[in-house]
């Protein structure tokens, strides 16, 4: 069979029922094989970085590797930022870029370039990627396919490249057909390994039995290992409070009595103080970044002890000196911490008085005094009022990050999909497509929120929701500006906004949902709330709303500089 060819048949055999590209030159051979076959749905980005975060947001529901497929030269560069946002956030992913033929490679020859739009991509994306590999031979790639899928989704997940000349796509390679390749991930724990976790529970008990304060922070390896469940299971049993990372938010149902809330620099006030007042601290799949303790360390720590459980060695102890610690794949030791854990005797105390701090400061009415909507308002009415119509959200990034992560209650098995370690602007509208296209439920949409300035870096995908007929509702919060950097430029740059207001501009949306023949609507009042979200989830199609805010609405509580996590802005 041809190289192409085997590629389409691997994936197909390995789960992969969707690829996201944007086709050139040196890929139409892939795409032809695939097309072909009839088996694999092609997904025809307009940006080939909307089609590397779609295959983001289809891995990240899936639960297997994504696949997206670039040209060389501009279309592979174009692909980096997904490749980067897959690598920091530990999403497992499958780039395959065309490259030029080999004749036309310039290799150690002393010049730039060779072959038109000859770019050597995998030096460019070693750093950013579990694996990268160009093909020297056609027959190298029924090992190193297979090869890349495994490494993508095993241990902490990630990107993979793989690159291929155009004279290789077209040779015959000889194969012998499986139905899928083995995994590297089917292996049983050893003796001596379930020694050792079980060494990590028993003191783990003991350190929960000498606590007055302790508190789990919930970090998106959870999400990512898929132990979600099972991590709701030991928090309700050991009956001990959670905290959450910006990725964790998904973890814990938010009407529960043991979910505290966001921790870090722009997390809910309650739970940033709860997080300093616990004396015991047990880290599940977070690597306790400077957005989740601050720049200050050392009374980050004080006054509590630290158990951190993480997939990745290099993570551990990082910033914050650990009392304990144990490297361990989650699927393999959470199964055994919940059969072994203790409950927490005084839970009632903590938990009641943790209750009280959350009813004292609420996190939508930390923003008084503004005109208009309250975005932290609007995004937790949306979560009460359209839970049942809502499969799960998917955020951009800037202060519709912050004010989503803060207020959206999370319910049932929703999910909360978000830019963390790149932080890229662009990514809520093709990430949205990929989850719904990875599981379309015919009862609920998927809730992508973008701010006006995010949504105009990837806004030509807009053109997919109304060709495929998605059911995902666009909420564009529009405050005219690049507000969380405005808040920047108040406090460090005396109000000068060049960028973000003075030489910055959005476009008017509803004739840009008009363009794509999306409905759309406006609101700018809070007693229009109710009906804009009624009007927006009346059919189960694309639907845009747009939600006006004033332009000096600030992102808050926020921990300012030279200040601590338990003391925030505004202060009280």
């Amino acid at each position: 069979m041809l190289l192409s060819d085997y590629i389409e048949q691997f994936l197909y055999s390995n789960g992969v029922d969707t690829v996201f590209e944007m086709i050139g030159g040196m890929s139409v051979r892939i795409i032809d094989s695939i097309y072909k076959s009839g088996r694999i749905r092609i997904i025809s980005a307009h940006h080939e970085q909307g089609a590397a975060f779609a295959a983001c947001g289809w891995a990240k529901s899936k639960g297997i590797p994504g696949v997206a497929i670039s040209t060389s030269g501009p279309g592979a560069t174009n692909l980096i930022t997904g490749i980067a946002t897959s690598y920091f956030d530990s999403i497992p992913v499958v780039f395959i870029t065309g490259q030029v033929n080999q004749n036309e490679l310039s290799h150690s020859m002393g010049i730039r370039q060779l072959g038109f739009q000859e770019t050597d991509i995998v030096s460019i994306v070693s750093p950013i990627t579990k694996y990268a590999v160009q093909l020297e031979s056609a027959s190298d790639i029924t090992k190193l396919l297979p090869r890349a899928f495994e490494i993508a989704n095993h241990g902490r997940k990630g990107p993979v490249l793989l690159d291929i000349p155009m004279n290789l796509q077209k040779e015959e390679i000889q194969h012998t057909k499986r139905d899928k390749t083995p995994s590297i991930c089917d292996m049983n724990l050893s003796p001596q390994v379930i020694q050792t976790y079980e060494g990590t529970i028993n003191r783990l008990n003991i350190e929960i039995a000498k606590s007055q304060r302790p508190l789990f922070l919930i970090g998106g390896g959870v999400v990512q290992s898929n132990t979600k469940e099972i991590m709701r299971a030991i928090i309700s049993k050991s009956t001990i409070p959670a905290v959450f990372s910006l990725h964790g938010k998904e973890v814990l149902e938010t009407d529960s009595n043991l979910s505290v809330g966001l921790i870090g620099t722009y997390g809910n006030r309650w739970a940033n103080i709860a997080l300093y007042e616990s004396d015991l601290l047990i880290v599940v799949g977070s690597r306790l970044d400077i957005r989740q303790t601050g720049a200050d360390t050392k009374s980050f720590k004080d006054g509590k002890r630290i158990i951190q459980i993480d997939i990745d060695k290099n993570e551990i102890g990082v910033r914050i000196a650990t009392e304990m610690s144990c490297c361990a794949n989650l699927n393999d030791i959470l199964p055994l911490l919940y059969d072994r854990i203790q409950t927490y005797d005084n839970a009632s105390k903590w938990v009641h008085y943790i209750k009280t701090l959350k009813n004292k400061f609420k996190d939508d009415k930390e923003l008084s005094g503004i005109n208009g909507i309250n975005p932290n308002y609007f995004l937790k009415q949306l979560g009460l009022i359209k839970a049942h119509d809502i499969q799960g959200y998917v955020t951009d990034v800037g202060a519709n990050q912050i004010w989503a992560a803060q207020s959206i209650p999370i319910s049932g098995k929703q999910f909360f999909y978000t830019s963390g370690g790149m932080g890229a602007m662009g990514y809520a509208l093709p990430v949205a497509i990929g989850a719904t296209l990875a599981n379309i439920d015919e009862d609920k949409a998927v809730v992508a929120i973008a701010g006006d300035g995010g949504i105009q870096c990837n806004i030509q995908e807009l053109e997919l929701l109304y060709r495929l007929k998605l059911p995902i509702k666009l909420i564009i919060l529009n405050n005219i500006s690049l507000g969380m950097v405005k808040q920047f430029q108040d406090e460090l740059c005396s109000s000068r906004y060049p960028g973000t207001v003075v030489t910055y501009g959005a476009p008017n949306f509803l004739k840009i949902a008009e363009a794509y023949n999306i409905p759309a609507l406006t609101i700018s009042q809070e007693s229009d709330i109710g009906n804009g979200l009624n009007w927006l989830f009346a059919t189960m199609g694309p639907s845009i709303l747009e939600v006006s805010i004033d332009i000096d609405t600030g992102i808050y509580p926020k921990m300012q500089f030279r200040h601590k996590l338990n003391d925030m802005f505004p202060y009280i």
